[in-house]
């Protein structure tokens, strides 16, 4: 009988997922390590850090833990600090659209984040001191019996956020005092796993507007986030593993908007989400391919004063799938597809096709054709936000339609002792996609008025190339050029705010064992923006750069140093990243 840890992992291959362990990277959240991945950018703005992926924005990648998809979006968007990496593992990557499996939002890529389990009973403790006023702890504790573990994290981070103010204006970012909890409890035998994970953050976001009237609001967000989620991995046979998960998400926004002096533009609101996901999956292998295939079905509850009724809405879906992976000598055949029900959108099929062939075993080549599917969500469907103290109205829309894609790529990879190549091609057409839209009446009134509409076709295409090389002396490099091009089909103008090219170098170093030196640079090309009146102008390029140093005093004591934004880079209205800060550290081992 296969071990359950070969099945696990054979199910990953299956996912066709690449990951990367997290480990001495120097990175503090999701966002960080983001950052270094080809063909990935990270964007700031006043709820976080958001990202855009193979020239599409946040709203069109999945990100999941342990596999199952975490709620929370804000105007589509997530924010990647809020998930810190003290108690994560590994980071699973999938590129291009994985509807196939992963349903609705998949359009450019799925993101999961692995948890971590410790192997020993014990504790963690850690503190990071950073010099823009923030500051950050953590810990954990592990306790292992016969068959069975139980893991207690904690994490505390408070942050009296930063101002940019230049030639173009002022930006101020706003001040977060954030809490999270976690507990995690396993359970293994030869032939199951059995897990549960809850989790709990609340975050308290503040932030001032100074508006050119004179007006001043106080600006508050207490958002709470809850997760539940229990899996149960049995092997069947040494052919057979199921899998059966639950997952229970609430997410909570409160919004307080306080005019200081008056309580004529006062205003309070509250928005909810609650999602429900059940599911089993079973994959065989048979002699010369394997089988997943799988059932879900997901609930979601949502409710918001922004909403232009005072009803809770409710949507239900309902999805199976089927992937499949054929060796046939030397080439790998993996065909997936889904039909997923939905209570408003009706029924949509998704599929995937993949042909690999391997010239020999360092390289080979693969060709693959994938639909992406994405639903509007409640906000874009329902919304009706005012406001007054600016002067503008946004508006949801009830008849639109999903956004879907079309995507094909080329890649080709060659591993060679310890050099590794990594090159893709590849297209993405997407259709349908929801913007805002100008309300034509509304133009000149005192309040212009937007609404969601399906208002143009999109296509990204473009290359990337990665080389990835560990020295014989203790030393690695990783570099990474990427060209994107992404233009309206309808005007064949360039989408505003999307590098055309971008370069990423990684140099890790490791002068003992003890010791570890990392410096990552990320620069990326000029950026077109659009003016009132639709005239295009260039922002001037803009390079990222991190240092990290640990240091392992002992086995129980690890020190570490970091500088943030090496180059100052940013400004107050295109590119209003942290700037340049540093940190220090200690981590702390029982």
């Amino acid at each position: 009988k296969l071990s359950l840890q070969r099945w696990l992992n054979l199910c990953q291959e299956i996912g066709g997922k690449l990951g990367f362990r997290v480990g001495n990277t120097g990175a503090i959240d999701l966002a960080d390590i983001l950052e270094t991945v080809p063909s990935l950018r990270i964007h700031k703005g006043l709820r976080g850090d958001s990202l855009s992926f193979l020239g599409m924005v946040g709203k069109h990648v999945k990100i999941m833990i342990n596999g199952n998809p975490i709620a929370g979006r804000i105007s589509g968007e997530y924010d990647l600090t809020r998930i810190k990496l003290n108690n994560v593992e590994k980071i699973e990557i999938i590129k291009g659209p994985s509807s196939s499996l992963h349903g609705s939002d998949a359009m450019a890529g799925v993101i999961n984040i692995v948890t971590k389990w410790e192997n020993e009973s014990g504790g963690v403790f850690g503190w990071q001191s950073f010099t823009n006023n923030k500051n950050s702890s953590y810990g954990q504790l592990t306790q292992h019996f016969s068959r069975s573990q139980v893991d207690i994290s904690a994490n505390y981070q408070k942050s009296s956020g930063y101002r940019i103010d230049d030639e173009k204006g002022l930006y101020k970012s706003p001040r977060t005092d954030e809490r999270t909890a976690q507990v995690q409890w396993g359970t293994d035998t030869d032939s199951q796993r059995i897990s549960v994970i809850g989790s709990y953050q609340a975050r308290y976001i503040r932030n001032t507007d100074y508006l050119s009237t004179g007006a001043v609001f106080q600006r508050r967000n207490r958002v709470q986030h809850t997760q539940l989620i229990l899996q149960d991995d049995i092997v069947i046979d040494d052919q057979t593993i199921v899998r059966l998960k639950g997952e229970y998400t609430g997410w909570v926004d409160k919004f307080h908007n306080d005019q200081v002096g008056s309580d004529a533009l006062d205003k309070f609101e509250k928005t909810e989400q609650f999602d429900k996901n059940l599911g089993a999956e079973l994959t065989h292998l048979f002699d010369f391919h394997q089988v997943v295939v799988g059932i879900e079905k997901t609930s979601s509850e949502f409710s918001s004063d922004r909403l232009d009724s005072a009803d809770d809405y409710h949507r239900e879906r309902y999805a199976a799938y089927l992937q499949d992976r054929w060796h046939l000598n030397k080439l790998l055949i993996t065909g997936g597809i889904r039909q997923e029900g939905d209570s408003q959108f009706g029924d949509h099929l998704s599929h995937k096709l993949a042909l690999e062939w391997a010239f020999n075993v360092s390289t080979k080549l693969t060709l693959s054709e994938s639909r992406g599917y994405r639903a509007p969500d409640f906000k874009e469907l329902y919304m009706e936000f005012i406001n007054s103290s600016v002067g503008y109205q946004v508006e949801g829309n009830e008849n639109l339609e999903p956004e879907l894609s079309t995507y094909h790529s080329l890649e080709f990879s060659h591993v060679n002792k310890g050099f590794i190549t990594n090159l893709r091609l590849f297209q993405n057409r997407a259709k349908n996609l929801i913007s805002f839209e100008i309300v034509p009446e509304s133009i000149g009134t005192d309040r212009t008025i937007y609404r969601y509409e399906n208002i143009y076709r999109a296509i990204y295409k473009g290359a990337e190339i990665e080389f990835n090389y560990r020295f014989t002396l203790p030393l690695a490099l990783s570099l990474a050029h990427s060209y994107i091009e992404a233009r309206s089909e309808e005007t064949n103008a360039y989408l505003s705010n999307r590098p055309l090219n971008s370069t990423k170098v990684s140099l890790q170093y490791f002068p003992a064992q003890n010791f570890s030196l990392i410096l990552s640079f990320n620069h990326y090309a000029k950026r077109a923006y659009y003016d009132d009146i639709g005239t295009i102008f260039w922002e001037d390029p803009y390079t990222l750069g991190r240092f990290a140093a640990t240091y392992h005093y002992s086995d129980r004591i690890q020190f570490q140093l970091g500088v943030k934004n090496i180059f100052d880079s940013g400004d107050s209205v295109h590119l209003p990243i942290e700037p340049r800060n540093g940190y220090i550290g200690i981590k702390l081992v029982i």
